[in-house]
């Protein structure tokens, strides 16, 4: 069963699933779906481990998801990199998971609507 959490809590979440939205309004990311987990070539190229399932490049305000796995919780996560880019990997992480277990429905649907304007 979902606990339910507090009205502090909801507006965090609130807030942090704004600023996703503002990364594509306003910082003029995009994201590009491809197979990451073990493409050599591509992994090698932009000098990432091959376990990776997502990564970000600031140059070109690019996330790069793969398909092939949870796309929402590859794109949260990546989003919240650009967003606290002082949090460690395991705090991004922690952060992923309780956004990912408290967004609600019409918010996870929302985020995947509104980021399939910025596909490349």
């Amino acid at each position: 069963m979902k606990r339910r959490i507090g009205r502090r809590e909801r507006r965090r979440l609130y807030r942090i699933v704004r600023e996703i939205y503002g990364l594509f309004n306003y910082g003029e990311w995009h994201v590009k779906y491809a197979r990451i987990r073990y493409n050599y070539r591509l992994c090698e190229k932009e000098e990432i481990p091959l376990d990776r399932v997502g990564f970000y490049d600031l140059d070109t305000k690019l996330f790069w998801v793969d398909y092939r796995y949870d796309i929402l919780d590859t794109l949260v996560h990546e989003c919240l990199h650009v967003l606290y880019p002082d949090l460690a990997e395991y705090e991004i992480c922690s952060l992923t998971k309780w956004v990912m277990n408290n967004m609600s429905r019409a918010q996870a649907k929302h985020v995947i609507e509104h980021v399939n304007h910025f596909l490349v």
